[in-house]
C-alpha cells in the first residue's frame, strides 16, 4: 500500500481536495494512505507534547536511579531483607536490580529518540532551508517530519502561492534528506521552470502522468 504525502498551500485547499480525488480515482481510495497535513486535519500537537513529556520522565528516572546506585552500602545483588528490632520487614533494592531498571529505561529512551534521529546530511539540508521552522515550531516540525518519514512518495502541488510557503520548503527539504522522491505536479498553470523547489521530476496534472509516477516508484 502506498503512503503519500501531498505538500501544498493551505490557502489553496480546494486544489488539494481535487488532487486527493484524482489519486482516489487512479489508485482507489482504499489502496493508499494519505499522510498529508491539510488545513481541515491540522496536527494535534498535544500528542507530540505527550511524547516529549514521556522522554523527560524517562530522563528524570534515569538520573534518579544513577544517583541511587551511587549510594554506599547498597547490596550488590537484587535486594537485601532486613528486620527492625520490632520485627518490621524492610526490603532494600540492590545494585543488580537497579542496573537492570536503568538498562530498560535507556533502551526506552533510545527507542523514543530513534524516531527523531536525523542524519548529518539531513541536518545540513534542514539547516540550509528550514532551521528557523524547527527553532520556532519544534513540535510541529517534528510531527511533520515523522509524517514524511513514513511516506514512500511526496507530491508537491505547484501553484503560484507555493513559492511563498515556508512549510512547503521545509517539507521538501526533509524529503530530500531522506531520499524520498518529490514529484512536482503542475496544479496552477504556473511555469514550473521558474520554481526553485528541487523536485525529483515534474508532471502535468492528469491521470496517465500520476499512474506513471506511482508505477515507477515501485521499480
Amino acid at each position: 500500500m502506498n503512503t503519500i504525502f501531498i505538500s501544498h498551500s493551505w490557502e489553496e485547499s480546494d486544489i488539494y481536495d481535487d488532487f486527493v480525488a484524482l489519486l482516489n480515482q487512479v489508485l482507489g481510495p482504499d489502496t493508499w494512505i494519505n499522510s498529508s497535513v491539510p488545513r481541515k486535519e491540522a496536527i494535534d500537537l498535544s500528542k507530540v507534547q505527550n511524547e516529549a513529556d514521556e522522554l523527560q520522565r524517562i530522563e528524570d528516572e534515569i538520573e534518579r536511579i544513577r544517583a541511587q546506585i551511587r549510594i554506599s552500602g547498597l547490596p550488590e545483588g537484587f535486594c537485601r531483607i532486613i528486620y527492625s528490632p520490632d520485627g518490621k520487614r524492610t526490603e532494600i533494592e540492590g545494585k543488580l536490580s537497579l542496573r537492570r531498571k536503568l538498562k530498560s529505561l535507556e533502551e526506552n529512551k533510545t527507542s523514543l529518540l530513534a524516531k527523531n534521529v536525523m542524519s548529518d546530511t539531513a541536518i545540513q539540508w534542514i539547516n540550509k532551508y528550514g532551521a528557523h521552522m524547527m527553532a520556532e515550531w519544534p513540535l510541529l516540525s517534528n510531527a511533520i517530519r515523522r509524517r514524511i518519514d513514513s511516506s514512500h512518495l511526496i507530491f508537491l502541488l505547484i501553484t503560484p502561492s507555493c513559492l511563498f510557503q515556508p512549510w512547503i520548503n521545509y517539507e521538501v527539504s526533509v524529503a530530500e534528506s531522506r531520499a524520498i522522491p518529490v514529484i512536482g505536479v503542475k496544479a496552477g498553470g504556473h511555469n514550473a521552470r521558474e520554481l526553485d523547489l528541487r523536485c525529483t521530476s515534474i508532471f502535468d496534472w492528469d491521470e496517465s502522468s500520476i499512474k506513471e509516477v506511482i508505477n515507477s516508484s515501485h521499480t
